[in-house]
Order: structure tokens, then sequence, then C-alpha cells
């Protein structure tokens, strides 16, 4: 799946630089640190599901 996301520019750059030190693309990093936000354990009530 495809999806686009856009981050304010400062985020973007701190994205940018970490992904160039782990040699890694920018949309590798940014998936693998969605992935561990979402694997965190939250509270049923912390999620809008509006």
């Amino acid at each position: 799946m495809s999806l686009t996301i856009t981050v304010p520019e400062p985020l973007a750059e701190r994205l940018q630089s970490r992904a160039e030190a782990e040699r890694v693309p920018v949309e590798e990093l940014a998936s693998r640190l969605l992935e561990s936000g979402i694997q965190r354990a939250l509270e049923p009530a912390q999620w809008n599901l509006a």
C-alpha cells in the first residue's frame, strides 16, 4: 500500500538525516518508525475512532 504523509520541513530534514546515517531510504525509516509507534501498547481510549 502506498501512503503519502506531509510533515513539517524540520521533521522531514531530521528523517532524511537519520535515514542517510542508517544508509536506508527515508521511506523505509518512516515505515519502521510508524510500525514501532503502532506496536506500543496504547489504551483504547487513546485512539480517536470518530
